[in-house]
């Protein structure tokens, strides 16, 4: 071993062995955590926890000497060439290590009391600083802690400066210039491997942690520390109650709530059974499937046949809107039935809202599949998927034998037959989630392509229609090739039959929606909301063309409301195939930004206002030629709908926090 360290520099040395002080510290509060909390469940994934845990503590170790791995290599701030500088990145260490070992106390003692590691909540102990204080001190032996604690700081001091004085003392390796560079890139290599934690396009992340949704687990594996730092990063938690409680009673009537109490969302799934036992559920989010860009909507381009084919045979919504135009939020609306009202990041990356209560849940012995081209560590979907799905199988990069085209992982054609042959061995009955990306940037046709035929023609007749680009219009031909191929192969593996198809796009495009289309969806950018949405199933369901106003929270209480799926119901989604929903058709969407700008649409009007209830303006959708605001023409409607766009708005923000996987 020191042979080995020869090659490498004191100053690498000396990082390396204070990486490794540190990650022995971080180890032995793993192991201290464990032993102190364990519910005395076995679980078999718990060694893979600690691994996890391993490779979380190496990257806070790493991060910590970070500084001096960047900077030390100058002269006068050299650890071991000048006795300022040495003195200086003793007391850095010292002080570093006190802030993390703060946190690792403080977590201790949150999680013994609260049981869910130390996060940005905390703060909320700030409001009465006065009884958190006393209960803190009637509650633990501070004097004994703060005690231990100084004399652990002390103790690190001084192993720290044992460890400058060791490896100042060793010899100084000597090579020529070219071994020096190959060294020195294979020291940035480990240490850039060391962050990112993971040989993957997407780094280690909390999500990665709820590998096999239990809690406890996840627990075992975060870091105290950089969970705490990504909690930090989310600054709109700030939901008022005081607000929600207010626009509870109009919530209730768009529920349909009952006799329920103030701030009680539950209520008993509206089933309209349509599907007799228990067919396969295949959930698949196409991607920047706007419906103007779709022949169904009239595009003369005929860039979906295969889709427009099964849209004859099926249920087919076509007031269908998503609730956001971001891949990850529309994920989240349709898993939790809810709006993501985060402001910068999206809800699927804030670790404190990843508990929901899923519909996909009412799918009881069922056996649970998401599939996806690329990383389930993409938007930490993982996190969310995983924590609220029990037993969820997740086939993600890494998973198949198809080769990998680009950013967004392997084709949408290899991502059908690659979950075709899965399905194919899947013990029926099965739900499961197919995630495409390829129609997206850079738009990649690849050369195993199954029989697709590229479009050759004028970009000005491309973009006549809704296309940006040739690229772009291809890219979606031939995700709707794929949807053709997925079908096929289907019916030959012999699942197709006993199988509901739900076909819907996580998001359109903000684009001039074309020439066949009103000026009015243009102007008032629905492109960008508006979707298709078919249930495919001719020998359950048979077809037809529903105009009932809908969104993606709705998505889930649809299907387990066709298939008489009991479920105790807590979001905001809602079976719109129900007569009770009927008087009260809307669909919310938010433009996320600083100011967040809310749109609600009803069958004949669209309202938009800003989050803080200004700047209403109404638009009438049945004059399809120009987007003139109506407000004062009907100022009973602008109220009405003004009204509901804050409720739901505001509920969703309450409710992102407050509504718990029931199978927890």
């Amino acid at each position: 071993m020191q042979k080995f360290l020869s090659h490498f520099s004191k100053l690498t040395r000396l990082n390396l062995f204070i990486a490794l002080f540190l990650l022995s510290f971080f180890s032995i509060y793993r192991l201290i955590f464990f032993w102190t909390f364990s519910n005395n469940t076995q679980h078999n994934d718990i060694l893979y926890a600690f691994y996890l845990g391993l490779k979380f503590d190496w990257r806070l170790a790493i991060l910590m000497v970070l500084p001096i791995l960047l900077t030390g290599w100058l002269s006068f701030l050299h650890p071991l060439k000048n006795a300022i500088a040495s003195l200086f990145w003793r007391l850095y260490l010292t002080l570093a290590f006190t802030v993390v070992s703060s946190v690792y106390f403080f977590d201790f003692g949150h999680y013994s009391y609260l049981k869910i590691h130390l996060n940005k909540t905390i703060f909320r102990f700030l409001d009465n600083p006065e009884i958190s204080t006393t209960m803190v001190w009637q509650s633990y032996p501070i004097i004994w802690i703060g005690l231990f604690f100084l004399i652990l700081i002390w103790t690190f001091y001084k192993i720290i400066g044992k460890i400058f004085i060791k490896i100042q003392q060793q010899e100084e390796y000597k090579k020529h210039l070219l071994p020096k560079i190959a060294i020195n890139f294979l020291v940035v290599i480990l240490v850039f491997g060391s962050l990112l934690a993971k040989f993957s396009y997407y780094p280690l992340r909390w999500s990665d942690a709820y590998f096999n949704g239990n809690t406890w687990v996840a627990d075992v594996a975060q870091n105290p520390v950089l969970y705490a730092f990504d909690t930090l990063r989310y600054g709109d938690t700030n939901f008022d109650k005081d607000l929600t409680e207010r626009h509870y009673p109009r919530i209730k009537e768009f529920l349909k709530l009952g006799d329920n109490k103030t701030l009680n969302y539950t209520r008993e799934l509206v089933v309209t059974p349509k599907i007799k036992g228990n067919p396969n559920v295949i959930m698949v989010f196409l991607e920047s499937f706007a419906g103007y860009k779709t022949g169904v909507f009239g595009n003369p381009l005929n860039p979906s046949p295969h889709f427009d084919k099964l849209t004859k045979q099926s249920l087919f919504f076509d007031r269908s809107y998503v609730a956001h135009t971001g891949t990850a939020r529309s994920v989240f609306a349709n898993i939790s039935g809810l709006i993501d009202t985060q402001t910068f990041k999206t809800a699927t990356r804030n670790p404190l809202i990843v508990n929901q209560n899923t519909l996909v849940n009412a799918f009881t012995d069922y056996q649970k599949l998401y599939f996806l081209g690329g990383s389930a560590n993409w938007g930490n979907i993982r996190g969310l998927l995983s924590k609220n799905i029990p037993d969820l199988s997740i086939y993600e990069e890494g998973s198949y034998s198809s080769e990998r085209q680009d950013v967004w992982g392997i084709s949408d054609a290899d991502l059908f037959l690659e979950a075709s042959k899965v399905l194919k061995q899947t013990k029926s009955p099965f739900f499961a989630i197919i995630q495409t990306s390829g129609n997206h940037r850079p738009y990649t046709i690849p050369e195993k392509n199954y029989g697709f035929k590229l479009l050759n023609i004028a970009e000005e007749e491309v973009k006549k229609y809704g296309f940006e680009s040739l690229e772009e219009l291809n890219s979606f031909r031939f995700m709707d090739h794929s949807i053709g191929l997925f079908i096929q192969q289907a019916k030959k593996e012999g699942y197709y039959d006993n199988s509901v198809f739900v076909f819907f796009a996580d998001h359109g495009i903000s684009y001039d929606n074309g020439e066949h289309s009103s000026k009015i969806a243009s102007e008032l950018n629905l492109g960008s909301y508006h979707i298709p949405f078919i249930i495919h199933a001719p020998k359950m369901i048979p077809a037809e063309v529903n105009s009932t106003v809908m969104s993606h929270i709705d998505t889930l209480a649809i299907i387990a409301g066709l298939m008489n799926k009991p479920f105790k119901n807590s979001a905001l989604g809602r079976n719109m195939l129900a007569k009770k929903y009927q008087d009260q058709q809307y669909a919310l969407f938010i433009e996320h930004g600083v100011k967040p700008i809310l749109g609600l649409i009803g069958q004949n009007f669209l309202l938009r206002v800003r989050d803080d209830g200004t700047n209403a303006r109404l638009f009438d959708l049945r004059n399809s030629s120009q987007a003139l605001d109506v407000a004062k023409k009907y100022p009973e409607k602008l109220i009405e709908m003004k009204q509901l766009a804050q409720a739901l708005y505001h509920t969703s923000k309450y409710l992102i926090y407050h509504n718990p996987n029931t199978l927890e």
